[in-house]
């Protein structure tokens, strides 16, 4: 007579220790649902962590949106191309990059690196913002740009929530196998004497 082959739920209830097993402790069980455990609570932060890092771009953006209004804008001619090839959308660049330049701010001259468009030509005429003090401005983000920026800014942080939520693991199923090898020993001093006594 064979045995019955193992059904796939059955050795899922093994693996996750919902089994009834007599000799399973509670700290296999506690070990068996980690991954599990951690899978769901990093689906659920998916949700959260791009709409917090949504709000804070946006909130960043208008806040340079609002102190564009008392910049001073000036014509600087570039010195040197911009690097990399032009990124479009819908024909309108929107990556920028930091290319050296020329220009003037109330009667003295000035040369530094300010944002244009990627693959700018040299000599071409571009916009620099500055602040009352003088100072080179980033420009505000377009909605392409900003949509980008909140991709990127949500791709790092659920990165980080990942490594976050692996070192938890790490440190929990240390716990478990401090505490699993702790009651290992504690019933061998139980049976170990036992044993040797019936020897």
């Amino acid at each position: 007579m064979t045995a019955r082959p193992t059904t796939w739920w059955l050795r899922f209830k093994r693996q996750m220790g919902l089994d009834g097993n007599p000799l399973r402790r509670r700290s296999d069980v506690i070990a068996a649902w980690l991954t599990p455990a951690m899978i769901l609570v990093f689906a659920a932060l998916i949700p959260l962590a791009a709409s917090v890092t949504g709000s804070l771009a946006r909130a960043q953006n208008a806040s340079v949106v609002r102190a564009s209004h008392g910049w001073h804008h000036v014509t600087g001619h570039l010195l040197r191309s911009a690097p990399g090839p032009a990124q479009t959308d819908h024909g309108t660049n929107t990556w920028n990059e930091m290319a050296l330049a020329n220009w003037s701010f109330e009667g003295r001259s000035y040369h530094g690196s300010i944002p244009v468009p990627a693959g700018s030509p040299a000599g071409s005429a571009r916009i620099v913002r500055l602040d009352n003090a003088g100072v080179v401005q980033m420009p505000p983000l377009v909605p392409a740009q900003l949509a980008d920026r909140i991709d990127t800014l949500t791709f790092i942080v659920m990165i980080a929530v990942a490594m976050m939520l692996m070192a938890v693991k790490g440190i929990v199923r240390r716990i478990l196998d401090k505490r699993r090898l702790a009651a290992w020993e504690s019933d061998w001093h139980a049976v170990g004497p036992r044993w040797s006594h019936q020897g």
